[in-house]
């Protein structure tokens, strides 16, 4: 449960990648991520979430911005907002296997 008071947005000092939407319990799945905290990672931010989508997700993609703008790696990111992760093919799909199971 994400820790901001109200469900359809982040709180403050606080940004969301929605990974998988939802339309039956919005936004989906996503990661609720501190501001102060990305920096400590890396100096692209934006290039940051894009990894952490293809890695959590195993599928290349893009971020792009509330108005489904798709954002470069070198934008700040802003407060409060909403990003989305969108695989290269579309929508996730649940039934793509990793490579190297046995």
């Amino acid at each position: 449960m994400p820790s901001s008071s109200k469900v359809n947005e982040p709180g403050p000092g606080k940004i969301w990648l929605v990974l998988i939407p939802s339309e039956e319990h919005p936004p989906g799945l996503y990661l609720e991520l501190t501001l102060d905290e990305i920096p400590n990672f890396t100096t692209r931010p934006l290039k940051f979430l894009r990894y952490l989508g293809d890695a959590i997700l195993g599928q290349e993609g893009f971020v792009s911005g509330q108005e489904d703008q798709p954002t470069g790696d070198g934008d700040t990111l802003v407060d409060r907002a909403v990003y989305m992760f969108t695989t290269n093919v579309g929508t996730w799909d649940s039934t793509v296997q990793c490579s190297n199971q046995s």
